[in-house]
């Protein structure tokens, strides 16, 4: 009886507190939207918390029906007459300049619904991955150099232990410019070792769809 009170008591502490955590996520989701820039990264991590995904959908339209307050910019000077006395090469810059004009003076809420149709299919989040990894490739070529001068470049250890330290030291940063140096030593190798090397690629350039 004793144990039966207490994990119901465990329960109704632990649905407690579940009500009251998912009450201050609302509550910072409302601060987070109030901020002059909407964080919608911290929103979004609270989105996850709450695990409600009505909340993200709202959020998408509210996101794609964003209006703009930028006032238009001005239209080209209305079209030269034609006429014997207009050169041909006035009314070309005026036809290039009313074609520049309609190509840069999108509405921002469209330049926005643009950025979420592209966002979805992974390619930006991809990117920008690839590019915070390839900013922060801070591994050092010393061991591989070291490994390069100190092997007989007839064992097969040899290209072995080469391609699979760049592999480890290099994975997922798209930075290969060792190996591009070195293709000929490497194209030396025998069959198992080039399959080394062509993975230590694969590990190197693992996730990039370019």
């Amino acid at each position: 009886m004793r144990n039966a009170l207490s994990r119901r008591r465990g329960a109704a502490e632990t649905e407690e507190a579940s009500l009251l955590g998912g009450i201050n996520l609302q509550l910072l989701i409302k601060v987070f939207e109030s901020l002059p820039p909407a964080d919608y990264f911290s929103i979004t991590q609270c989105f996850i918390s709450l695990n409600d995904p009505s909340l993200a959908f709202s959020l998408i339209a509210k996101l794609v029906n964003l209006e703009t307050s930028e006032p238009p910019k001005t239209t080209p000077s209305s079209p030269p007459t034609e006429s014997p006395s207009i050169s041909p090469g006035l009314w070309m810059r005026w036809r290039v300049r009313k074609e520049h004009w309609r190509r840069t003076t999108k509405p921002v809420a469209n330049q926005h619904r643009e950025r979420l149709a592209v966002i979805p299919n992974g390619q930006e989040s991809i990117t920008l991955y690839f590019d915070i990894l390839y900013r922060n490739d801070n591994a050092g070529l010393l061991i591989v150099r070291v490994t390069l001068c100190a092997l007989k470049p007839r064992n097969s250890i040899y290209r072995t232990a080469i391609s699979l330290a760049k592999a480890f030291a290099s994975a997922g940063t798209t930075s290969d410019p060792f190996l591009r140096e070195n293709l000929d030593l490497l194209g030396e190798a025998s069959s198992w070792s080039g399959y080394t090397t062509t993975a230590a690629l694969g590990v190197i350039h693992k996730g990039n769809l370019a």
